[in-house]
């Protein structure tokens, strides 16, 4: 949802409550992790190498703890929300004087000794309809961060929108890597 101004810790903690007994906007639930993401979505992946191999430990740790998130300026609410399936969260995007709140759930998760990282898909209110991955691998020549997404607007007026909606979602994402590549190398 999109509002004009902040909101409240009281309004946050009223979406918050909408959220947790939301479903999720789509039903292709955890088609970030296919080979063939599902049709009639807009598509994003990015990548980028954000360390030496021996970064992965700490690329884990930044991503569970979602420094890609807040230090791209996306708040979490409620603050320190485990990752972990089931999870719901909002995450909290300020763009001048309009304030996006978007009511997310982990779908998916994985912890592997070269892989980590978890999906998101979007529930009610979200401005965009589909799902969210993000995913730190250790590889022979170092550790990336990968995103990857399909969405679509969630109703008419983010349709509208889109011709913006599309370019501020790509800047997030780039946001995301360089936050988390910042982490780890802090």
């Amino acid at each position: 949802m999109i509002v004009f101004g902040r909101s409240s810790a009281r309004a946050l903690g009223k979406k918050f409550q909408d959220a947790a007994v939301s479903s999720l906007t789509y039903s292709e639930i955890q088609g970030t992790g296919n080979h063939s993401l599902p049709m009639d979505y807009n598509y994003g992946t990015y990548e980028n190498r954000i360390g030496s191999q021996a970064d992965f430990d700490r690329a884990r740790t930044g991503l569970m703890s979602w420094a890609a998130h807040v230090g791209n300026n996306v708040r979490i609410y409620p603050a320190n929300k485990p990752v972990e399936i089931d999870s719901t969260f909002l995450a909290i995007l300020n763009l001048g004087p309009i304030q996006v709140i978007a009511p997310c759930r982990i779908v998916f998760a994985v912890d592997e000794a070269k892989l980590f990282g978890f999906a998101y898909g979007t529930l009610d209110g979200h401005p965009e309809c589909g799902e969210e991955r993000f995913v730190v691998e250790l590889r022979n020549d170092g550790t990336y961060f990968r995103i990857t997404s399909f969405s679509r607007p969630a109703n008419v007026v983010m349709r509208i929108a889109s011709p913006v909606a599309s370019p501020i979602q790509r800047i997030v994402n780039r946001g995301y890597i360089g936050a988390l590549a910042k982490y780890v190398n802090e």
